[in-house]
């Protein structure tokens, strides 16, 4: 089916915005944003690629077509000023909130891309926005966030990099890095996946002799882990959908 226009934006839409990205500051590990990276998407430039042209395969579900429909354009302007897939970023929303805009989950994330409240306070001086609750606003501190998380595992294969980021913004920075000390110990390249995959799941609290050895403190530098299987559980959904979305969408 070809649709002309498809991605059509309403930067103006009312609306206020479930598993939640971690705080911001826990997951930088004292790096410092690059604030020239958070340069704003113009209206002009949201609306100009908001006049897409693309084939939708007629798998695409209603809610999908709706979210492309409202902020197709801000979606895909985002990804591109971050550099990364715009299916991606869809696939997140999706695993995250449903696409509701006004998701609030138990921990207090809230919107489309499900940011804590302290990440999005951080996002709101970071990207001087005014509210991050806003839907377009959500969006465009989401995908800032995710790049700043992918920009961290750098040394790893694309695929692995790509999980790794995911897996922080779901658990937090500190959890991935914990796990690849892990990976060390036990003489597994902390570059991959599926190193980390495994380690992960020896932070929780029930390893805590093995701990004592890895740490001088006796712990994982950000505490045990119990909800590895949440975590590792996220990154297969998102991966499972941004490649039902790379076959769906072009």
């Amino acid at each position: 089916m070809h649709l002309k226009s498809f991605f059509a934006l309403y930067l103006t839409v009312p609306v206020l915005g479930l598993l939640g990205c971690t705080p911001l500051s826990e997951r930088i590990a004292q790096r410092p944003l690059n604030p020239t990276a958070a340069m704003e998407i113009s209206r002009q430039e949201a609306l100009s690629l908001g006049r897409y042209e693309g084939r939708l395969s007629l798998r695409v579900d209603l809610p999908t077509f709706n979210v492309l429909r409202r902020y197709g354009g801000l979606i895909q302007a985002c990804a591109d000023r971050y550099r990364l897939d715009w299916r991606l970023i869809l696939a997140v929303m999706k695993t995250e909130s449903a696409f509701s805009s006004s998701a609030v989950s138990e921990k207090g994330a809230y919107g489309l891309m499900q940011i804590m409240p302290v990440t999005g306070a951080e996002l709101e001086r970071t990207l001087d926005l005014l509210d991050i609750r806003d839907p377009t606003n959500n969006i465009r501190g989401g995908v800032f966030y995710l790049r700043q998380l992918y920009d961290l595992f750098s040394t790893s294969p694309p695929g692995d990099r790509l999980r790794f980021a995911l897996a922080a913004y779901n658990a937090g920075v500190g959890r991935v890095y914990d796990a690849q000390e892990l990976a060390v110990y036990f003489h597994a390249d902390p570059s991959r996946w599926i190193s980390v995959r495994t380690a992960l799941g020896l932070l929780s609290s029930e390893q805590c002799e093995l701990h004592e050895i890895v740490w001088t403190e006796g712990r994982p530098k950000s505490g045990c882990f119990d909800n590895s299987g949440e975590t590792l559980n996220y990154v297969d959904r998102v991966m499972d959908t941004y490649a039902q979305y790379k076959e769906m969408l072009e």
